[in-house]
């Protein structure tokens, strides 16, 4: 049986930012271009077309993938 893990870790944590769509995309705070090891690129939750989550390092932020729309419930 696999014990799921009960404390968030830093990989946890998404910076959230609106664009002018409309539309909210969220970036790795732990992998993102202004942390040491890091300057070249901000990696994104991004879901390809087959409802896959795809890889950080293949996503940009002018992507539709990484475009997301935040509906209350």
């Amino acid at each position: 049986m696999m014990r799921l893990q009960t404390i968030p870790t830093d990989e946890c944590l998404f910076k959230e930012k609106l664009g002018e769509n409309h539309f909210h995309t969220y970036a790795s705070l732990k992998y993102s271009g202004r942390n040491i090891g890091n300057f070249t690129q901000e990696y994104y939750l991004a879901i390809k077309k087959s409802g896959k989550l795809k890889h950080g390092v293949n996503t940009a932020a002018i992507q539709k993938s990484v475009d997301f729309l935040v509906m209350g419930v």
